[in-house]
This record gives C-alpha cells, structure tokens and sequence, in this order.
C-alpha cells in the first residue's frame, strides 16, 4: 500500500512539473520587458535606439517611450554658445543659448551646430548634447526658488567638440526645443504642468 502511495505522488509530481511552464511567455508582437534592480519595468525593444546615452536612461529606470526628444541643427565647427538668456512669460519660461564664433563674438552665425535634447519626464530632467562647440563662454545662470528650473549642469563628455549638459526642473512640464537663424539661437521653451 505504501508503495502504491509513493508511486501515486510520484506520479502527481511528475503530472504537476511537466504541465506547469515557468517564467513568462510572451507573443512574438509583444515588447520584451526586463525588471530592473529596483522593481520597475524598462521597456527594451523601443524604437528608441537612436538615443544618445541610452544606459544611463535605462540605469534611471526611465522608459525610452515617455522620454521627449527634439534635434535639429546643423553639422559645423568653431561655435561658441556666448550667452544664455531667461524669459519668464505669463505659463512659460523661455532659455535662450546665443550662438557666435568662438574667434569672434562680434560674428553672426546663421545656423546652430547639431543639438539633441531630450525631456524625461520622470525625472524631471533635461539632457542636451550640442556638437560643433569648441566652447561654451556662457556663465551658468542661477535659478531663483520660485522658478520651474532649479539648476544647470555639465556632465563630461568624450568628443572635444561637443558639450553635455543638464537641465534640472522643479515640477512636471511640457518642454519644447527649437532653433533659429540669423542670428542662430537655441530655445528651450519650458511650461508647468498645473
């Protein structure tokens, strides 16, 4: 009896692992999905490839699919980004990065260098990379309290010619990042989220 028993829970354990399937099974349409160190999912099949820094993102837990990305500009050399100016407008505040020659303040410079900037919203930050900068004279504003932008900030980066910084906001927002001609600018345009 005892032997019939055994074999009978045997046999159950055996019925039980053969039919059960472990770990998650997904459809080939479906995104693969990884959990991260912290519980939170990252999306890692984004069309998003094309992003600049893309480890640091996914390190944040950040999914490519919320982050805002702007670029535009064109490939050059020898700018200089000489001043950066702060509007505050009645439910936005504009950045306004002045571009000249590095040589020659006095020189206009008709387009901006390559530029991408993109917005995670999580965090609450933006990211900027400019190429064709072989300078950045500018002085880094200070923020007062009761503005949406607390600080400015570079982080080093490996190409000479390019420049990386951080643009650290106070509350969700919508941004939008465009440039001008004639005298070439970058704007930032930054709008609370009430």
């Amino acid at each position: 009896m005892q032997n019939f028993q055994k074999v009978g829970l045997l046999f159950i354990s055996l019925f039980i692992v053969s039919g059960c399937e472990t770990g998650t099974k997904y459809d080939s349409d479906t995104p693969t999905i990884t959990e991260s160190s912290q519980d939170e999912m990252v999306d890692t099949t984004s069309n998003d490839e094309d992003i600049f820094d893309l480890e640091p993102l996914q390190k944040m837990n950040a999914s490519t699919s919320n982050i805002k990305q702007f670029e535009g500009g064109s490939s050059t050399d020898g700018l200089d980004v000489k001043s950066i100016r702060i509007g505050k407008h009645d439910n936005f505040t504009r950045l306004v990065f002045d571009v000249k020659k590095k040589n020659n303040a006095q020189e206009s410079v008709k387009k901006v260098g390559y530029y991408t900037f993109s917005y995670v919203p999580k965090t609450n930050k933006i990211t900027a990379v400019i190429n064709g900068y072989d300078g950045f004279s500018a002085q880094i504003p200070t923020f007062s309290s009761t503005s949406i932008v607390e600080k400015m900030y570079f982080e080093d980066y490996p190409d000479e010619d390019a420049y990386k910084f951080h643009i650290q906001l106070r509350e969700d927002a919508t941004v939008k990042v465009f440039d001008m001609e004639n005298p070439a600018k970058l704007v930032v345009d930054i709008t609370p989220l009430y």
